[in-house]
């Protein structure tokens, strides 16, 4: 969301969601990423709000969305972006490696934009390059970059993707462990369920999305590009993340496809939809991403059972929902969006920790709630102290469950009873009371995270 230049902000314009935003806004009317944070809590927000800026973001503001190094200007040009939103209050920069065109940065790129990060004592977080095939090559360039930037280090959702990727996952932690004895400050987070969710657009080769949306529309379009394309996804690369290869057709579920006429194809696998269209699962997939214009959601079998149980006990585990949130009325009922949206924090309690006892409630609620306020440099936050922002929550650790299922996702949790943010109640009965009092929280240096042997 910021900083932007007027390129970005014309695309952001064109956007469904931005259009829906506010009928009066024919344009962002912020430019920096603080400038956003602050629109958003003019506008009325009910949780309070704390951003990193994207590396992908800066990379789009100097480079735009071309597969390319960035000359020793423009990467200071990019450096002097991620230092204006640190002091904005960013928590530090993140990198999102699995999609482009943030997977076009190098890791001596990546390098430079944590070291102006560290420079305000802010946070390396990444969606790693890789977290099936090459899951421990990916987490040793994380580790690269924050040794290298001398940078605290977080990484999203630790996993083995893919059931032949699972064994890896003692490894990654064996990685982890190791590099927090050498001095390093990693943290990582998680959330409770065995399939991810993201864009269908990941099953394509890296090079098919470079120049951007339109460049990769017509990419799948033309015949003799399209040919290649499919070669490419039957074979795998291991120098290239493609968790097509880690799952396959009957691993991947059609959440929504941005084409009422397709609708009938939500809830069932990429196997299903080339049946009913008698073609093959890669002629399937960029039939699909044409008809939606490459706005198709998708869930993936990704993960693990057990490595779910292990993760929840790690003391620098933090838990994530990886989701957008929903409002649950109106159009949103016809998507099936994946069902962390509306349960990752109440599963996590219900049935991890209440159900299957893989965790302490108390470690578990300090690893929701001090420990992240501590690693992310929020001051005040996250403790029931005198003194600090009257943010709680109140809940019934005997009846806190997460509803929300794959095939009926838009349920809400039940069990927690009364929420306050800022010492003002939005959340009344179960019930939400209609308060706004979210406010902008900025980082202002952090703890050390804790380091284990575990």
């Amino acid at each position: 969301m910021g900083p932007l230049n007027e390129v970005m902000k014309e695309r952001m314009a064109n956007e469904r969601w931005f259009q829906s935003l506010d009928p009066s806004l024919a344009r962002p009317p912020w430019t920096s990423l603080g400038e956003f944070l602050e629109f958003l809590e003019h506008r009325g927000v009910s949780p309070n709000i704390a951003s990193f800026v994207g590396a992908e973001t800066v990379r789009v503001h100097v480079l735009g969305q071309d597969d390319r190094r960035p000359t020793a200007r423009e990467l200071a040009q990019m450096q002097d972006l991620v230092r204006e939103s640190m002091r904005d209050g960013a928590v530090g920069v993140s990198s999102a490696l699995a999609y482009t065109p943030g997977a076009f940065a190098d890791t001596d790129e990546l390098i430079a934009l944590a070291e102006a990060a560290a420079e305000y004592d802010g946070i390396y977080a990444s969606h790693i390059r890789s977290q099936a095939a090459q899951l421990l090559n990916g987490l040793g360039e994380f580790l690269t970059i924050a040794r290298e930037a001398n940078i605290k280090g977080h990484v999203y959702h630790l996993m083995a993707a893919g059931e032949r990727n699972w064994p890896k996952f003692d490894s990654a932690v064996a990685m982890i462990v190791g590099s927090q004895q050498a001095g390093l400050a990693i943290t990582s987070d998680m959330h409770p369920y065995l399939y991810g969710a993201t864009t269908l657009q990941i099953t394509t080769p890296q090079w098919t999305r470079d120049g951007g949306l339109d460049a990769f529309v017509a990419r799948l379009q033309n015949p003799p590009v399209r040919k290649r394309i499919i070669e490419e996804m039957r074979t795998e690369d291991a120098n290239q993340e493609n968790v097509w290869h880690a799952v396959g057709p009957e691993g991947v579920v059609i959440a929504h496809v941005d084409n009422s006429a397709f609708s009938r194809y939500r809830g069932l696998t990429i196997a299903e939809v080339a049946a009913d269209l008698g073609t093959s699962p890669e002629d399937a997939i960029l039939d699909l991403l044409i008809a939606a214009n490459g706005s198709v959601s998708v869930l993936y079998a990704l993960y693990g059972p057990d490595n779910i149980r292990k993760k929840v006990d790690y003391p620098w585990m933090m838990f994530m929902s990886d989701s957008p949130t929903y409002d649950g009325i109106g159009d949103e009922l016809i998507k099936s969006v994946h069902p962390r949206a509306y349960g990752a924090f109440a599963r996590v309690l219900g049935r991890l920790v209440r159900e299957e006892e893989a965790a302490s409630l108390e470690a578990v609620i300090h690893r929701m709630t001090g420990y992240p306020a501590d690693v992310f440099g929020l001051p005040e936050r996250g403790r029931l102290r005198e003194g600090y922002y009257a943010d709680i929550a109140v809940f019934d650790p005997d009846a806190i469950i997460d509803h929300a299922t794959y095939d009926e996702p838009h349920q809400l949790s039940t069990g927690v009873a009364h929420v306050f943010v800022n010492g003002v109640q939005v959340v009344r009965d179960g019930a939400h009371t209609g308060a706004t009092p979210g406010r902008v929280v900025r980082h202002q240096g952090t703890a050390t995270p804790v380091r284990s042997s575990h």
